[in-house]
């Protein structure tokens, strides 16, 4: 999985020139959202995540950024992504990821793990919304949550080239696949509409 992230961020990475500073659009016409999950579970699920966020603040105190470092954030694919210096080179890389990290989560800690950081360019891959689990929402609620995401990053950063990574196929994920495919899919029709935002 590192070495398809790396090859789609170097391929596309600057490559792609911001076209207009447009606020982001919401795609019309995308699935009806459901609640599948209760809402104390849900909040209970994030805030497990509490000491795990905590740890990466500390990182962020003790290191310093490199000058115009691209910053990935998401899930296990991120974390687990040990030589991503040398596999980013020369682009500085910064990752700030947590293993089974869903939109639903991130965004509530979006802003404590971006934020600190003055990035040139932000990579997001989050693959755990739509996971062929008890826990899965819709394709349309899990665009709901990246919008929560991509909003926050907005607020911060309005001009800052911002790259979606989409999900791949697993076997464990394959009985869903349709689903992820939905979700892709809004994420890519948003990007045509959005300079700034690359899928």
């Amino acid at each position: 999985m590192q070495k398809i992230l790396c090859c789609f961020v170097l391929l596309c990475l600057f490559a792609c020139q911001p076209s207009r500073t447009d606020k982001p659009k919401v795609v019309a016409g995308r699935p009806e959202t459901t609640l599948s999950e209760k809402p104390e579970s849900k909040e209970k699920r994030i805030l497990a995540w509490e000491k795990e966020i905590r740890r990466l603040e500390v990182t962020d105190s003790l290191e310093q950024d490199p000058e115009d470092a691209i910053l990935f954030v998401g899930s296990s694919s991120v974390r687990l992504w040990k030589n991503i210096r040398e596999d980013m080179a020369p682009y500085p890389a910064i990752k700030r990821g947590y293993g089974g990290a869903r939109f639903s989560d991130f965004s509530h800690y979006a802003e404590r793990l971006i934020y600190p950081h003055q990035p040139r360019a932000i990579c997001v891959f989050v693959a755990n919304d739509i996971a062929n689990t008890s826990i899965d929402v819709s394709p349309g609620e899990a665009f709901d949550y990246w919008n929560d995401v991509y909003q926050t990053i907005r607020r911060q950063y309005n001009e800052l080239p911002v790259f979606y990574i989409g999900i791949t196929p697993t076997n464990s994920r394959w009985e869903v696949w349709d689903k992820i495919q939905v979700f892709n899919n809004l994420v890519h029709q948003q990007a045509k509409t959005d300079g700034n935002l690359f899928y």
